[in-house]
């Protein structure tokens, strides 16, 4: 599981974590693997949950509701998107 983990993530252009308390290990494990690879990643949480001590002070993206965050994520991340999507 963990060397298609990595396959995959090395065969993207960036990845996109929604991060919090209660995601997975799987999350946390590719999140990880994409940080160790330097691959370039867009973290999203939904405001009502917390992230785990270990993410507190890096760059999230914080959105109050699914309508709010399928409205305004490619606006809010244009500069990423246009960087790695492109």
């Amino acid at each position: 599981m963990i060397n298609q983990l990595v396959d995959a993530i090395q065969k993207t252009r960036f990845g996109v974590y929604r991060v919090s308390e209660n995601s997975s290990l799987t999350t946390f494990v590719a999140l990880g693997i994409s940080i160790g690879l330097n691959r370039p990643v867009l973290m999203i949480k939904d405001a009502a949950s917390d992230v785990p001590l270990d993410l507190r002070g890096i760059g999230l993206y914080e959105f109050p509701n699914f309508s709010t965050l399928e409205r305004e994520v490619v606006a809010r991340h244009r500069p990423f998107l246009d960087r790695y999507a492109s």
